[in-house]
């Protein structure tokens, strides 16, 4: 098989290169991300990352390759910045609930939209970090996420919570705290 020990040599992708994106990449459905035909799949969860779910979908549907600067930029910085710092781990854990669920969106939405967050957002974004402005990149990042979520009428389950069993094999859901 052409991708033996990569993404999609198994049977939990979807092929998602039909947008005529350069992007190629396929979404597994065991860890729910995104990833390139040529990552490496070792089946131990070893490859998990988040993954910029709206950037990738928007730099996709525009056309443009993994070597476009602004998405270059914001997955860069995502990967060698956020994802390296553990005051990042929370946000990225919510973005991870609701990133998929805006993309999906973003699959079919027109592409005056799809250009118009390209520049309106991930353009500027890109260039507070390429600025060294981290805090107001990420702020402007968020406040995408909002406006997206809201116009999609996105709920999210809160990801502060966690199923514990308790007698009976009943689920009893107890929020953490924040202390």
């Amino acid at each position: 098989m052409a991708y033996e020990n990569q993404c999609g040599s198994c049977a939990n992708f979807e092929d998602f290169s039909s947008y005529s994106s350069s992007l190629k990449k396929y979404h597994c459905t065991w860890y729910g991300e995104y990833y390139y035909p040529s990552d490496t799949c070792v089946g131990s969860g070893d490859h998990y990352r988040y993954r910029g779910y709206i950037t990738t979908m928007v730099c996709g549907r525009l056309g443009l390759d993994k070597d476009d600067e602004v998405y270059k930029t914001i997955i860069d910085f995502q990967q060698n910045v956020m994802e390296n710092d553990e005051k990042y781990t929370r946000l990225l854990d919510r973005y991870n609930v609701v990133g998929p669920k805006i993309s999906k969106e973003l699959e079919t939405e027109d592409m005056s939209v799809i250009q118009k967050i390209y520049d309106s957002f991930l353009t500027p974004v890109a260039n507070l970090i390429k600025n060294e402005k981290s805090d107001e990149a990420i702020y402007r990042y968020r406040h995408m996420v909002e406006i997206l979520k809201g116009h999609y009428k996105i709920k999210t389950e809160d990801v502060n919570k966690v199923k514990q069993p308790i007698v009976g094999d009943k689920i009893k859901v107890i929020a953490k705290k924040n202390i």
